[in-house]
């Protein structure tokens, strides 16, 4: 076999995926590096033009997935690629600030309740893990409390309790601190209070419980795990009242809430949190993160004659090359883009829900956000991470990857049929996605609607635990 670097010297169109991938465990655990399970070997990106991704093999898909949200104006847009390329010519990094860091700064603040000041990370999940330290400092407070279920990055505390199974559950008034990755520090877990989402009274009880070592309590506004379950408004809003009647922080992590409208979610829901975090697609496709806040909560990264009192810094915070991707996207995502992703989104929810009445299928199409539909089998209502897990064990195998595979042979590239829109998308794009899904759900009628076994044998899935 010939090295893989000897055969990367060669056209990218010689090489298949499977070839690629073949070559790819030779270096890389699983061939990847996330936790995506695909057989028999994942598709290799060529180039993406728009909403459409290409891979190696030659094959165009419409992509709803967007990285997870990152790629809010598709693949290549020109007023990105245009920032990017101007700002490789220039610098693509530096210890010297530039104005876009400023741009961006503006850009983002102008639109958030919270935005006095913002500081920039290099992907969310750092984010979340400086929005802790801060909580923790203003507060003088040791604890962190989140919502059972919730995903909010990749630190292994927060991500504690992120998928819990049956066994590990115990009182649903009062979920326990599971640790989700082996080698988890003991002494970690005591530091971290579990909520159960949309229980407001037990959540009451569970915040005074520990407020005299509670810092903050942090809250994804619009979902549980890629749109799936939602804090319902009553419940952000008893949040909100407790931690500031405790003396506590409320934390916001809108990574992916953010691009529920110009305000965020926050915005639509009518509820203030002290610190916000983000990510995706504020940086224009490339690494980024951020937090956010008033002038008084931000004030704890303030240099003074003995330093700030949380120590932040970064090689690439702030890169000049993500600052400039970040302000274009921004000044790309107006008013009348959030109308037509409305727009568009309508006009797929309202084709796939005929699609399902037509073939009797029992399922919804659920808006989590504007812009991104959700479907969802059954009729039970998914509040929590229990109502999730139950879910994913009754319809995972024997609906949503099946659905989700039949569409990938259709050129609709979508993750836990999840349908994110981005700016490029056009009238005709959604009714080509439409005309899939109807032979998709043709095609898996009877097993859709429970009257047989599962049809394909092994099917292909993203595993459970690909959130991020």
């Amino acid at each position: 076999m010939a090295s893989y670097s000897a055969q990367c010297a060669a056209s990218t169109a010689e090489l298949s995926s499977a070839e690629l991938f073949e070559n790819a465990k030779n270096y890389l655990v699983d061939g990847y590096s996330r936790p995506i399970v695909l057989e028999p070997h994942p598709n290799y990106l060529a180039y993406g033009k728009g909403c459409w991704a290409f891979d190696v093999d030659g094959n165009g898909r419409i992509d709803f997935t967007n990285n997870f949200g990152a790629l809010i104006h598709g693949y290549s847009h020109p007023e990105i690629v245009k920032a990017i390329t101007e700002q490789a010519g220039r610098a693509v990094c530096s210890t010297m600030p530039t104005s876009l860091e400023t741009e961006l700064a503006a850009l983002i603040c102008e639109r958030l309740p919270t935005g006095d000041k913002i500081r920039f990370t290099n992907s969310g999940t750092e984010a979340v893990m400086l929005a802790l330290k801060m909580a923790r400092s203003i507060a003088g407070k040791p604890k962190i409390a989140k919502i059972e279920g919730g995903y909010h990055g990749q630190y292994e505390y927060i991500d504690s309790s992120s998928t819990p199974s049956p066994s590990q559950w115990g009182d649903p008034t009062e979920p326990p601190t599971i640790a989700r990755n082996s080698g988890t520090p003991g002494y970690m877990l005591p530091q971290l209070v579990v909520l159960p989402c949309n229980d407001i009274e037990s959540s009451r009880k569970i915040l005074a419980k520990h407020k005299e070592a509670l810092a903050a309590v942090i809250v994804d506004p619009m979902q549980l795990q890629v749109g799936y379950g939602r804090p319902e408004v009553e419940y952000l809003k008893a949040l909100r009242d407790e931690a500031t009647r405790l003396g506590i922080l409320l934390i916001f992590d809108e990574v992916v809430a953010f691009r529920n409208g110009l305000n965020g979610t926050q915005g639509r829901v009518g509820v203030t949190p002290d610190i916000t975090v983000l990510g995706k697609f504020i940086g224009g496709g490339l690494p980024v993160g951020a937090v956010c806040g008033s002038d008084e909560v931000m004030s704890v990264f303030k240099i003074s004659r003995e330093g700030p009192r949380v120590l932040h810094s970064g090689t690439f915070s702030a890169n000049p090359l993500t600052m400039a991707a970040g302000a274009a996207t921004m000044r790309l995502l107006t008013s009348e883009v959030f109308d037509r992703f409305q727009s568009l989104q309508d006009r797929l929810s309202d084709g796939m829900d005929s699609v399902l009445q037509t073939y009797g299928v029992d399922a919804r199409l659920e808006q989590y956000c504007i812009g991104s539909t959700k479907l969802v089998f059954g009729s039970a209502q998914i509040r929590n991470w229990r109502d999730l897990y139950q879910y994913y064990q009754n319809h995972q195998l024997s609906k949503v990857a099946p659905l989700q595979e039949a569409l990938l042979k259709r050129k609709v590239l979508v993750s836990r049929l999840s349908f994110l829109i981005s700016s490029p998308m056009t009238e005709a794009d959604i009714e080509v996605v439409l005309e899939a899904f109807d032979d998709a759900v043709k095609e898996l009628a009877p097993q859709l609607r429970g009257e047989c076994a599962d049809l394909n044998g092994s099917v292909n899935q993203q595993a459970t635990n690909s959130l991020t």
